[in-house]
């Protein structure tokens, strides 16, 4: 059963240090949110807050209509996967899945049938037998969310779950775990610092940093316009160019808004969105960087051009490996011109410079 999940002004410190700054934070029922932040930023906190292993000092948490703070956390109806699993290593899958239904007086027979149909759902029918010590890592991340959704939780918390495992079986989970959100509909709240992951999972993404929420947004949304250099720098790699030293006058700074005029605007250049133009190329709406390749990357699916702007900055310039592509990329110590489409980029303010970052 789906649940929204409310938060206000939530507050925890640690002695003279932060966690949760006034967090307050509002996740829809049968939505798929991501806390993403670097290390120390209070996502972990905000998450074991919501299970119940941390008490904030001050604010509010209700699930529906029910008010958590205080309840204990085997009282909340919250399923957890932890990152390490969290398994029991002398119980077979069947009974590591079926023991909440046990702790919560559920007979034997329909625990071996809720047990048996939730690891249908995980893709791993018939393992019900099988010890712990059998199973790959994949295998194990699957129990563990069989575990936390065979007794119906109003909601479901995810604590790096995948961080365990090599980049190739991460990624085929990521893909498995949103095909099992799609079918179970049930709320969940996803720990991670992996960017791509948020972005592959997620209905919406919370970015934290300092113990605070500095923006909230679907993937795309957040990707392609950040709002602030923080969220720009932490979602994805971009260059962050002043616009005044970005020798770009061929732009009408008037279709920028208002920040174009703010001396701690910065302009968010992805490497994906610039093009290598020739030196003839003149057409509106578009920034223009003279630059010098310094060095050229193949990384099998992708080549990186790495080269240095007029202006002393470096810039990254990302392509497909295709034979043709790779044949046209400029070699190392030659001139790069680089076009970027007004519409393939955004103006962030500068909060690393101790300006508030924009309202999402």
């Amino acid at each position: 059963m789906a649940a929204v999940v409310t938060i206000s002004h939530l507050v925890k410190k640690y002695g003279a240090f932060t966690a949760l700054s006034d967090v307050s934070l509002t996740v829809g029922a049968g939505e798929f949110l991501t806390l993403l932040g670097p290390s120390g930023s209070g996502k972990t906190t905000l998450l074991m807050s919501l299970a119940g292993f941390a008490d904030p000092d001050s604010g509010s948490i209700r699930i529906g209509d029910r008010e958590i703070m205080g309840v204990e956390p085997h009282k909340r109806n919250i399923g957890m996967v932890f990152q390490s699993y969290a398994l029991f290593p002398h119980m077979t899958v069947g009974e590591n899945v079926a023991y909440p239904l046990k702790l919560r007086g559920v007979g034997r027979a329909d625990r071996e049938d809720r047990s048996r149909r939730v690891l249908s759902a995980v893709q791993m029918p018939g393992y019900e037998n099988r010890r712990i010590d059998q199973l790959s890592g994949g295998q194990r991340q699957r129990v563990a969310v069989a575990r936390a959704i065979v007794f119906e939780p109003d909601i479901i918390l995810m604590d790096e779950p995948l961080s365990a495992l090599d980049k190739k079986l991460r990624e085929e989970l990521q893909i498995e775990l949103k095909h099992l959100h799609r079918r179970l509909g049930s709320t969940i709240i996803y720990v991670t610092h992996d960017q791509k992951e948020a972005l592959t999972l997620s209905d919406r993404i919370a970015v934290m940093n300092r113990g605070q929420i500095v923006q909230i947004a679907k993937p795309q949304e957040m990707y392609e316009h950040p709002a602030s250099a923080f969220v720009a720098d932490f979602i994805g790699y971009s260059l962050l160019l002043p616009i005044a030293r970005s020798d770009s006058s061929s732009v009408d700074k008037s279709q920028l808004g208002a920040l174009a005029d703010n001396p701690y605007a910065l302009l968010v250049v992805r490497p994906e969105k610039l093009d290598i133009v020739s030196e003839d190329h003149r057409q509106p709406g578009h920034f223009y960087f003279t630059s010098e390749v310094k060095d050229v990357v193949y990384q099998g699916d992708i080549v990186m051009v790495y080269a240095r702007l007029k202006s002393g900055e470096d810039i990254v310039v990302r392509r497909d490996s295709r034979f043709a592509t790779l044949q046209a990329l400029p070699r190392g110590g030659s001139p790069m011109r680089l076009a970027l489409h007004q519409s393939d980029t955004s103006l962030v303010t500068d909060d690393r410079a101790g300006v508030a970052p924009l309202a999402s």
